[in-house]
């Protein structure tokens, strides 16, 4: 056996499809080395696709950390925003306890962690993850200007959820290609010039490629042949090369938080369903729900290769004003008593709460009632074929724990994982609601998380169960 160096090397493949790597194992060697020699441990989490880096990086649960999105409805401000601790509350990861406890540590490109305190780790945020929270940036800012000028912008660029053709997708590929060797090159820079402890990388080429390139059955000719499998081995290439460059004697985690499958997302769907619920509610009415305004009606309308290059060209804070104003631009205060929020897979919302939302307009005995009535009608919601859509409805606002378990959604909607995206949803009772799915996505997420640990420590600390135990096993390693 190799000799342990106490190094841990924590390797993150953002929303990893582990069906797809057990399927494809023999073209992935690097990453199916962790699926054949070692145990695949499952990871559960909650169905908000937002939340798991957060549950990851605070080893704490939504209701504690309070993400769920990187566009949050900030109840104070009566308004959608950008997620930040500003106003959501301290997000602070589990690392800079260790750094300031003297362990070296590195972080590249963990999704949803903000400036702060680093205790002296070496964080590096914001260049080549899926979910671009903020710009670009590093705990030492001279390692921002060596990677500018030694490995230049990450090619991924951020996503615009709009339809692609085929040969737009096919350039996206080649950039995630482009991508994890440049990561790789960039890793192995980090690791031979700084030294270290703890380096956590994780791969955002994984959760664009799910979502732009996942084989969709009955439409594998919408996206490039084969292109899903070749952003995977290029990211096990990458893998493949920051082994070598840790050496022997390394404890390595293999993780993702969430995976990936065929869209089965009906969230386009929830602002109608939302509508046709409330008109018939006790107190519904016009002003009951968010209106639909311009910019929603631009979203709509606007061809997607229009939008996208429209969205390409402005600054972030634009594209932030357009997807607030989309989500509840329409609320009229006093008077608006739920929303749909935005979703990724599950459908989300909100109820306008007094004691809550800086203007409610629900009491708690009310809100508890619509609640209940609203979740009726959502799961009665059934497609054109008489399967309904919602597998499950959950409420995260009052079923987790947690002083900031106010700031999520009141209600999710779990959809049927086995229907494709519909263009209707049918009711006994209520009107049809119509909608079309626009998001350019094929694959979206499944809440089946995994780790496998391979090192001379492996199964020595208890398997974590809950994505937000898996930074504590990693914490555990590196002291």
């Amino acid at each position: 056996m190799t000799s342990p160096t106490g190094k841990v090397l924590a390797i993150g493949l953002d929303a990893g499809d582990q069906d797809f790597i057990r399927d494809h194992l023999a073209d992935l060697p690097h990453i199916g080395r962790f699926f054949s020699d070692t145990i695949v441990h499952p990871l559960t989490a909650e169905p908000l696709s937002g939340s798991v880096w957060s549950s990851f990086v605070t080893c704490a649960k939504p209701g504690v950390h309070g993400v769920y999105h990187h566009m949050q409805w900030n109840p104070d401000r009566m308004r959608v925003q950008r997620t930040h601790p500003n106003w959501v509350g301290d997000i602070t990861p589990f690392w800079r306890d260790l750094a300031n406890s003297g362990k070296r540590i590195t972080v590249l490109d963990v999704p949803f962690v903000f400036e702060g305190d680093s205790g002296g780790a070496l964080e590096i945020f914001n260049w080549g993850s899926h979910d671009l929270v903020g710009p670009f940036w590093s705990s030492d800012p001279s390692e921002v200007k060596h990677i500018k000028r030694h490995f230049g912008a990450h090619p991924m660029g951020f996503e615009v959820p709009v339809q692609k053709s085929v040969r737009k997708l096919a350039a996206d590929r080649d950039r995630m290609i482009e991508g994890a060797a440049l990561r790789a090159r960039l890793v192995r820079d980090l690791m031979s010039r700084r030294p270290w402890d703890l380096f956590i990388v994780a791969f955002g080429e994984t959760h664009r490629a799910g979502h732009l390139l996942h084989p969709t059955p009955g439409e594998e000719h919408m996206v490039p042949a084969g292109a899903f499998l070749e952003v995977y081995k290029a990211v096990d290439r990458a893998v493949g090369e920051i082994l070598q460059q840790a050496g022997p004697g390394c404890d390595v985690v293999l993780f993702a938080l969430h995976g990936m499958a065929p869209n089965s997302s009906q969230s386009h769907l929830t602002r109608g369903m939302l509508d046709a619920a409330m008109r018939t509610a006790p107190g519904g009415g016009a002003d009951a729900t968010a209106k639909t305004g311009l910019v929603r009606w631009l979203r709509q309308t606007v061809p997607a290769k229009l939008q996208h290059m429209i969205a390409s060209a402005v600054p972030t804070a634009v594209r932030d004003f357009v997807v607030a104003r989309e989500i509840a631009g329409g609320v009229s205060r006093g008077t608006t008593k739920a929303i749909s929020l935005d979703g990724d897979l599950s459908g989300y919302w909100r109820l306008m709460k007094t004691g809550r939302e800086s203007i409610g307009v629900l009491t708690n005995g009310e809100a508890e009632a619509l609640t209940e009535e609203l979740a009726t009608a959502f799961s009665t919601f059934t497609a054109p074929d008489g399967r309904p859509l919602v597998k499950k409805m959950h409420f995260p606002a009052a079923e987790l724990s947690g002083a900031r378990a106010r700031l999520l959604p009141d209600l999710v909607a779990e959809w049927d994982l086995d229907l494709a995206p519909q263009t209707e949803a049918r009711h006994p009772e209520l009107e049809t609601v119509h909608g079309q799915l626009a998001t350019g996505r094929g694959g979206n997420h499944r809440f089946n998380g995994f780790f496998a640990h391979i090192g001379p420590r492996q199964g020595r600390s208890p398997a974590p169960a809950h994505i937000s135990e898996l930074g504590m096993l990693i914490e555990a390693l590196a002291k």
